[in-house]
């Protein structure tokens, strides 16, 4: 089974891996792309290094990006986490690596290590645009906490509906496909 997103890279240190994803079953798979170690690094305590993998994106399909992301053992086992590097569709540089160290001690990859993965995602680009408005949502200004704590339903509808019961609502199909609540007609 194929899927419509190609990516293939160029080969720039002869021990370079191509990415893969350790268990590919369509749908049920892996979502990253394994990468790996090119050279021998020692990742200070308390400190960074660049982790080299050999690979430059020659291509990936338009409409899609990527991001480097952590490997789940790599972090819970030693506390060692990337960079979260995101790989622009054009960027055609070289794909090093820069891993922290949590740890108090020195922490070591030895060539062949898997270090990290890749995480393909689809380009979304927002129109971006001025106002002199903010639209009223029920959260509003809230912040920091705020979701932790749940909103009465009463308070809300009241608040939207200018006093109306939340019993006395109805949900109404816009021609979009959205929705919009509404006081039901008496």
């Amino acid at each position: 089974m194929s899927f419509p997103v190609t990516i293939k890279f160029v080969k720039t240190h002869e021990l370079a891996v191509l990415p893969k994803f350790n268990h590919a079953d369509p749908y049920t798979g892996d979502s990253g792309l394994d990468l790996t170690a090119v050279e021998q690094v020692v990742i200070p305590a308390r400190g960074s290094a660049v982790v080299p993998v050999g690979l430059k994106l020659g291509y990936i399909t338009p409409g899609y990006w990527i991001r480097v992301e952590g490997r789940s053992g790599v972090g819970f086992k030693r506390s060692i986490f990337p960079h979260f590097g995101i790989i622009d569709n054009p960027y055609r540089g070289d794909m090093g690596i820069k891993l922290y160290n949590f740890t108090g001690e020195d922490q070591g990859f030895n060539v062949g290590d898997k270090i990290a993965q890749l995480i393909v995602y689809p380009l979304i680009q927002a129109d971006i645009e001025w106002t002199d408005q903010v639209s009223e949502t029920a959260r509003g200004e809230k912040g920091f906490g705020s979701s932790d704590k749940p909103a009465k339903a009463d308070e809300v509808y009241n608040k939207k509906m200018g006093g109306t019961n939340p019993t006395e609502v109805e949900i109404v199909a816009d021609p979009d496909g959205g929705f919009s609540v509404k006081p039901k007609k008496k």
